[in-house]
């Protein structure tokens, strides 16, 4: 496989052609051969752009005394830069219209330029990860962001559904039959707004629910065993492990920054509505 190339980028790849059982191709070629270069996503999908080939100059007698010729495959980023990233095919051919030899073919990874985006919102680091299972460091992917960022913000999004899940609306609480009753209504915007100017408070039990879901993020997407156990299991192992101690959260925000919680979710308790 080719790369990893990241879209902003222009990127040359060598492509060394070998005859069958590995005979020498000098005399094969004469150097006025044509090409056409193309990258696609598969299967029988339209090309998705034409890049560059054309044989190595730089390499003395390549093609035409040359016994394994070399074609220089350019991959310009004024092609790739509206590419989704992923993987795509390649094909390189020689004289197309009328040989129509195909040269080389595979699959090349391409990767979403740095850019200016914001750090995707936490509830955990990495490091709260590694004091559970130290060894999670080994699993990352070239796929993946810095200390497992996505998964971690995943968790952050399985947490906070938890706290809308068990949220009273303690201001727009609703008097019936001698008891408090929740009201009907849907996902709260002002506690949505607490949430992303971060006025949870991160308890211990906050932080360590939070570590636990990333490192079953993290393991259900592996492939294998560790020491004999699926990946899976330990997914849903630390999962459990997550979903224990949320349910026992009283989650406080401190929404006047003075150090004291100040409107409290309690996820011990059921959010029951009624008609």
């Amino acid at each position: 496989m080719l790369g990893p190339q990241s879209t902003n980028t222009t990127k040359s790849y060598s492509l060394t052609l070998n005859g069958f059982q590995n005979s020498s191709l000098a005399g094969y070629f004469t150097g006025s051969e044509t090409f056409q270069a193309t990258l696609s996503t598969g299967d029988d999908q339209a090309t998705s752009v034409t890049v560059t080939a054309a044989w190595d100059s730089t390499i003395a007698g390549n093609p035409a005394s040359a016994s394994s010729p070399v074609i220089k495959l350019t991959v310009p980023t004024s092609v790739i830069a509206g590419l989704a990233t992923g993987i795509y095919w390649y094909q390189v051919v020689i004289n197309p219209g009328t040989d129509n030899l195909e040269a080389a073919r595979g699959r090349i990874s391409l990767r979403v330029a740095s850019g200016s985006a914001t750090a995707l919102p936490t509830y955990c680091t990495f490091a709260d990860m590694t004091r559970i299972v130290p060894w999670i460091a080994t699993l990352m992917s070239d796929e993946d962001q810095t200390g497992f960022a996505e998964q971690r913000n995943s968790a952050r999004v399985w947490f906070e559904n938890i706290l809308f899940a068990h949220d009273r609306g303690q201001s727009e609480r609703a008097y019936f039959e001698g008891g408090w009753l929740t009201p009907v209504m849907g996902r709260s915007v002002w506690l949505q707004q607490q949430l992303d100017a971060g006025k949870l408070m991160l308890r211990p039990d906050v932080v360590r629910a939070n570590a636990l879901y990333a490192l079953g993020e993290v393991l259900e997407s592996q492939i294998g065993t560790r020491d004999g156990t699926p990946y899976q299991a330990l997914a849903g192992m630390y999962r459990a492990q997550a979903d224990s101690i949320a349910k026992n959260v009283i989650a406080e925000l401190d929404t006047n920054d003075d150090g004291y919680g100040d409107y409290v979710i309690d996820c011990t308790q059921i959010k029951v509505r009624r008609a």
